[in-house]
């Protein structure tokens, strides 16, 4: 029986027809990669740019035109109830399939592709502007299907269509939009119930996320609800999941681009030249921006390093730069943080002693909190808001954005630590994150309370507190840590097998290549149950002292020759 042999199964498919699946993981890893370039679909969307007319095939197993090499055939072995096989042609399962044959298909269309022919895979889209002209590219396209014996599934394929359904997309003239068939299946999705339905879910609004502007950002509730082990709906995720819901039946159509057109790239940042760069390698372009400092980029007789590297990658291109003035700018910046100051105002019970011009520590006008000149800002959403916004005005760095944030605003930290359970303040200062709840009025004692005592023996209740909950998580830890270690000891004289690692040798010494493994070694000396000091060979220049997670013992002849693997 071969070696390779592997079990199979059948699934039935949606047409009636039945699936062999077969399990070829053994094979798979110890087989050496073949590497051929998968087209992504955005390249493939783009070169349909101008056509009105078009045709989809759809292959035959077309996987089964490909035999094997003769004398292979015994490496994709499978059995069933009725005996032992082995495939003649290339199967389903396989880690050098899909390369193999993408290669295939472009070796065969290969005068086509990129004029009026798209493949990916079995799926090739044939396009044209205009029904002659189309009609003669058919033909040479099934030409070659012929000439090598290749078919075609004739209730997949589309011939003649000024719209048709390829890679999950409504292609036309016009442009690209969502399939309508899951545009209904998504005004029909029904409210998640567990996270393997939010998965679903998340995995089709992923795939159609070019048609929903700032898609990451409304999507982070369900993204950020995916990392959790239970399943609890909050409300932040039922808001992004309606309005992804409706962005998506309410999806625009997007238009090719048009290689004829100047590009126009209106951008704030480097990042975006490097993701468009593709397009903009080979011809000129117009940007954008509202730095004005890079007109005069090529003139400065000083710049950073920072600009030299970027200065250095955008002269790859060749663009003419537009200045963009502020004044549209200003008025959404406005806008923005008036909408900012809505979303922090507080209207808390007992502030009415905190007045307007009162000297006191917090201040509060107009329904807001201030500390001196700074805004109190609550730690929330709102902080991640108030930074969002500081970045959009000007790109000044991060630790610059920060030092903005932190000089303007007075950010009340909550945050308890998980071991200590209390939060850095109140271990430090014995005392907690003020927040306006701590500002309403107090009732009059009666007695002045003893400030330094109290404050002592509380300071000391918190710190034993403190050692008794990193006690207890030092113990839990331990013990999650011990269920996995490995208990040896050994003693003066035994053999052992030594695993050398590149922590005891000095710098140079090393070599990945050289031995990894030698033995057997006496143990000189015992100096923990953790370390031991090995007699080593005269050859290996490096600590006699190991760690017992690098020593094996040795069972066998220790009167024999020194052994070295």
């Amino acid at each position: 029986m071969t070696p390779c042999v592997v079990p199979a199964l059948l699934t039935p498919k949606k047409d009636g027809t039945w699936w062999m699946c077969v399990d070829s993981r053994a094979i798979n890893k110890i087989t050496v990669r073949y590497n051929f370039p998968i087209p992504r679909l955005d390249d493939l969307l783009d070169q349909i740019s101008g056509a009105t007319i078009f045709t989809k095939l759809d292959l035959k197993n077309g996987y089964y035109h490909i035999r094997h090499k003769p004398g292979d055939e015994w490496k994709t072995a499978f059995k069933t109830r009725e005996g032992l096989y082995e495939w003649s042609v290339m199967p389903f399962g396989l880690s050098n399939t899909p390369s193999t044959f993408i290669r295939v298909m472009n070796q065969l269309l290969g005068t086509y592709i990129g004029k009026f022919v798209v493949v990916y895979f079995e799926d090739i889209l044939i396009y044209s502007a205009s029904f002659s002209e189309h009609v003669m590219h058919v033909r040479k396209v099934l030409a070659l299907f012929r000439r090598d014996n290749f078919y075609a599934a004739t209730k997949k394929c589309v011939f003649m269509t000024p719209k048709v359904l390829f890679l999950g997309y409504d292609i036309s003239g016009e442009g690209i939009q969502v399939d309508d068939s899951k545009v209904a299946d998504v005004q029909n999705w029904p409210t998640p119930t567990t996270i393997t339905e939010v998965c679903s879910f998340h995995g089709l609004a992923y795939f159609y996320r070019r048609f929903i502007p700032h898609f990451s950002s409304i999507m982070a509730p369900i993204t950020n609800f995916m990392k959790g082990k239970t399943f609890v709906w909050i409300e932040g995720a039922e808001l992004a999941f309606q309005v992804i819901k409706e962005k998506l039946t309410t999806a625009p159509i997007l238009v090719f681009s048009d290689f004829s057109q100047v590009f126009e790239l209106h951008i704030d940042a480097s990042k975006a030249i490097k993701h468009w760069r593709h397009y903009l390698f080979h011809k000129e372009f117009v940007l954008f921006t509202d730095h004005d400092s890079l007109r005069n980029i090529h003139t400065q007789d000083k710049i950073s390093r920072k600009h030299g590297r970027w200065l250095t990658f955008i002269e790859k291109f060749t663009f003419v730069v537009e200045h963009k003035t502020g004044v549209s700018k200003r008025v959404a910046d406005a806008s923005r943080k008036g909408n900012l100051l809505v979303s922090v105002r507080v209207n808390v019970l007992g502030l009415d002693g905190v007045q307007a011009g009162q000297k006191s520590d917090i201040l509060l006008h107009d329904g807001f909190l201030f500390k001196g000149n700074q805004l109190c800002i609550p730690d929330s959403s709102v902080w991640l808001k108030i930074i969002q916004d500081l970045h959009g005005e000007s790109h000044v760095g991060r630790d610059r954005t920060l030092h903005l944030g932190i000089k303007s605003y007075v950010r009340r930290n909550h945050a308890v630590n998980q071991c200590t359970s209390l939060s850095p303040l109140e271990v430090v200062y014995y005392a907690k994150p003020r927040s306006p709840l701590d500002l309403m009025s107090l009732p009059v004692s009666g007695s002045f309370p003893k400030k330094v005592q109290d404050f002592v023996m509380g300071l000391h209740e918190v710190h034993t507190a403190v050692q008794e909950n990193l006690a207890h998580a030092n113990s839990k830890y331990k013990q999650a840590v011990d269920q996995k270690r490995r208990q040896v000891d050994f003693e003066v004289g035994d053999f052992v097998w030594a695993v050398l690692t590149k922590d005891p040798f000095l710098v140079g010494e090393y070599n990945k290549l050289s031995t990894k493994k030698i033995g057997p070694v006496e143990i000189a000396q015992k100096i923990n149950s953790n370390a031991y000091r090995l007699k080593l060979p005269s050859h290996i220049h490096c600590s006699d002292v190991f760690n017992v997670k690098h020593l094996m013992p040795f069972h066998g002849d220790s009167s024999d020759d020194e052994v070295i693997v």
